[in-house]
Order: structure tokens, then sequence, then C-alpha cells
């Protein structure tokens, strides 16, 4: 007898539904019906540079260098992953895929990602959505920047505060602190943001 198959809608995680996705991604690993999972991953690139190209005579130690150097050039903004379990049973096989939506952080890391135009139109052409992956994408720190983000604010948590001690200290952040007041209220006035400027 021939398997079936089964496959679900793909779930869309945004940073909407990040923590519910989690747990029904969870789910679907502890089914005792798993078999196996795959994934996927949707880059701002696929070339570093002419001498990442490939090449057919490349060993796989060459191959593998090659693709490491593009995958630390580019950013990920898609993660898909696939679940795949087995009833042995109804000899029917069940997929459930997840798509992730990611985008750097720009509060906690540099928000900063280098791009290849062919690999940004061939994404929109095959319905790719870059707005829903800014706006709604979940952000993360890449794994380079995390030393450097837990570094800086180790610094920062042992600086101590800054507080004015001068008599001249204390009267300009007074004084600051009115002229601040003062700009927002006639921010709050004019209804645009940008105040009046002087």
């Amino acid at each position: 007898a021939r398997s079936r198959r089964s496959r679900e809608v793909a779930m869309d995680v945004t940073r909407d539904n990040f923590e519910e996705a989690l747990d029904a991604l969870q789910e679907a690993i502890d089914d005792p019906l798993f078999a196996f999972w795959s994934f996927d991953c949707e880059f701002t690139g696929l070339n570093a540079s002419p001498a990442t190209g490939h090449d057919l005579l490349d060993t796989p130690e060459e191959r593998f260098a090659k693709v490491h150097a593009c995958v630390r050039a580019f950013t990920v903004l898609q993660v898909g992953v696939a679940i795949f379990s087995f009833d042995p049973h109804t000899r029917r096989w069940t997929c459930r895929p997840f798509n992730f939506w990611t985008i750097p952080d720009a509060k906690a890391g540099r928000g900063v990602f280098s791009a290849q135009v062919a690999s940004l139109q061939f994404l929109v052409e095959c319905g790719f959505d870059l707005n829903k992956c800014v706006a709604r994408g979940i952000p993360f720190v890449p794994a380079a920047e995390r030393s450097r983000v837990a570094a800086r604010e180790a610094r920062l948590a042992q600086r101590p505060p800054i507080i004015p001690s001068s008599d001249r200290d204390k009267a300009f952040v007074a004084n600051l602190l009115i002229e601040v007041a003062e700009w927002l209220s006639r921010s709050d006035d004019d209804g645009d943001g940008d105040g009046d400027r002087d």
C-alpha cells in the first residue's frame, strides 16, 4: 500500500505570536509519532564575493568554507521549520510547517546587515513580504554581536551614576529640564512632534 501524506498550512510566526508558536513547535516535536524535522533559511544574499562562488571541483572542506563565509556576510530574514511525523498504522505522513520571520534587533545590536539586490528581488518575486519582515519580524542579535552587547551592558552596569555636584552643574541641569519641558509643550501644541527650532 502506498503511504499517504498530509500537509498543514504553515504557521506564520512573527513577534506577535512567537511564544505561542514555540509552544506549538515543542508540541509537534514531543508528538510520539515525530519522525524528523528539516529547516530552510531565506538570506539577504547568497554570494559574498566572486571567491565564494560554487565550483563543481570544490572539496567538501572548500565548499563548507565558502558557504560559511556567505552565511556570515548576510542576514537570515526567515527560518522555515518543518516537523514530520509518521503514523505506522495508517502509513500516513504529516508535516507541520512554521515560518519564523526575523529581523536584526536595532535596539540590542547594531541593526545593520548586507544585502544583494538580486536576492531581495528574487524573494519579492516569490511572494516574500519585506514590509512584514521589517515591521513584524522577530528581533534577534546575531551571534557575533552577542558578546559585544554583553560586554557593553556589563560596562554600563558598573559605571557610577552621573550626579551634578557643583552649583554651576546643578543650575545647568535645572535650566535644561525647564527648556526640555517647554520644548515638549510646544511640540504638543503644534501636534507634529518637531517643536519650534530657535
